[in-house]
């Protein structure tokens, strides 16, 4: 085995090695035998956002599971909007890192699309949603009018069906035996009752400003990318980020396929090329975000931030954004299921909205990871100088997973457009998808006219 690096390391693999304290070897073999399937019934091509929904699972899924995702389709359609419109949506599955089957194992878990009964799996999930809910529930008699749900209710059931089977795949048997779900109109609303699908999606951002292109940022432009704009309204977006891809990036990275990291382009390229490619148009910004970044009065009023940098996020606050939504995610093993979302304006209070963090305590390396240092020092010809450079760099980088990234794209943008359509602002939402009934938010009105800068009615 080649010895792996924090540029090639699955960030999602290192879960279960600081997790579970495996070997890279052993966790490595773990994830390679992780495998999700999909049945897509022939009933489920009756809803209009069937694609946003299921190629956001092929997409997340195959980030996750290295084993595979194998896909059954009980008919095909000719996808019409958002990614990949144009192509048979069996061949966008592939595309996506999906593997086509005629039949299906009972030894792996299952994502079901549509009303069908007689599915296959270890477990088996529905993926369902309406307006603007979505999540899975456990029963077919249980699934929402799909035809009814809006697209980022789509990416977010797609998501959190993903993320129920991953959490059964490595030990949760909770997991992926539960009705689970969140409503991005009202957050602590209950996600299957009426009062929480919300109004119709007559709104979508024309003109925003993306910073930080990892993890988050991607995920805000798969989900930017599934929405339904008309061909001849296609919005504006700014991407500013200054780092290339690399191999490790790829099991969060939504908008990067295996062969386009190979090259190892920079971020912002790799991203204009694919929205593009979708019809939107696009600027770049390759230099850090800092506290000399200052907005033009042409350019976007509102962004949406995906930074890890503590002194970029405070940057935000003096940048001259209207609106600012960002989002953090869980770095560690036991706290990648966390997401907490600010919705801030211009001149925040950077010191008690983001304060500086207290400084790591110095410590020892996990025992998993001095094994690392042994076994390269005697396997490899290495001096433990060098060995240990490159082992405490991996031990430093962070975990992660895509169906974390969507989920928590699907909470920033209904916060940056829920308030035109008249539903409350969250200045702070914290959800874990773990246990998404243990939420914590705070609301605050908002200058509806403000929240009117840079948007555009929906094409549907």
């Amino acid at each position: 085995m080649s010895t792996q690096t924090g540029d090639t390391l699955s960030r999602t693999t290192k879960i279960l090695i600081d997790r579970d304290n495996k070997s890279i070897i052993q966790a490595e073999s773990q994830a390679a035998g992780l495998v999700l399937q999909i049945d897509v019934d022939n009933s489920a091509f009756q809803s209009p956002t069937l694609s946003a929904a299921l190629l956001t699972t092929v997409n997340a899924g195959a980030r996750a599971f290295e084993g595979g995702v194998h896909v059954k389709f009980g008919g095909d359609v000719v996808i019409a909007n958002g990614w990949e419109s144009g192509q048979l949506m069996s061949v966008a599955a592939e595309r996506y890192g999906g593997s086509l089957r005629d039949k299906l194992s009972a030894a792996y878990p299952t994502i079901a699309f549509g009303a069908s009964k007689r599915v296959t799996g270890s477990v088996v999930v529905n993926a369902t949603w309406s307006g603007w809910s979505g999540g899975v529930v456990d029963d077919t008699s249980k699934r929402l009018d799909e035809r009814q749900g809006n697209t980022l209710s789509a990416v977010l059931a797609g998501a959190v069906a993903v993320s129920e089977c991953f959490q059964n795949a490595i030990g949760d048997i909770v997991a992926a035996r539960r009705d689970t779900g969140l409503s991005l109109w009202s957050l602590d609303s209950d996600w299957l009752s009426l009062e929480s699908f919300g109004p119709e999606l007559r709104f979508l951002p024309a003109n925003v400003w993306l910073v930080g292109l990892g993890h988050l940022g991607q995920a805000y432009c798969w989900l930017l990318g599934s929405l339904h704009y008309a061909v001849t309204n296609q919005p504006r977006v700014v991407l500013q980020d200054v780092d290339r891809l690399v191999m490790g990036n790829h099991s969060t990275s939504l908008l990067a396929l295996r062969s386009d990291i190979e090259a190892a382009p920079l971020k912002t390229r790799l991203i204009s090329n694919r929205l593009e490619g979708r019809g939107f148009s696009t600027s770049i910004i390759e230099r850090a975000f800092d506290t000399d970044t200052r907005r033009q009065r042409s350019e976007p009023a509102i962004v949406l931030a995906g930074l890890d940098n503590h002194a970029a996020r405070r940057a935000l606050s003096t940048a001259g954004f209207e609106r600012i939504i960002d989002a953090g995610l869980g770095s560690r093993h036991d706290r990648y299921l966390d997401i907490l979302v600010h919705s801030l304006g211009n001149g925040f209070d950077a010191d008690s909205v983001f304060p500086e963090p207290a400084m790591p305590v110095e410590d020892h390396l996990p025992s998993r990871y001095e094994e690392e240092v042994a076994r390269r020092v005697a396997a490899e010809c290495m001096s433990e100088e060098v060995a240990r450079c490159g082992v405490v760099e991996l031990a430093g980088k962070s975990v992660g997973a895509a169906f974390v990234g969507a989920t928590a794209a699907a909470l920033v943008i209904a916060e940056a457009i829920r308030p035109l359509h008249g539903g409350h602002s969250y200045s702070l939402a914290s959800v874990n998808l773990s246990h998404l009934k243990g939420l914590r938010f705070s609301t605050d009105p908002i200058d509806r006219r403000l929240a009117r800068v840079g948007f555009i009615r929906n094409s549907r």
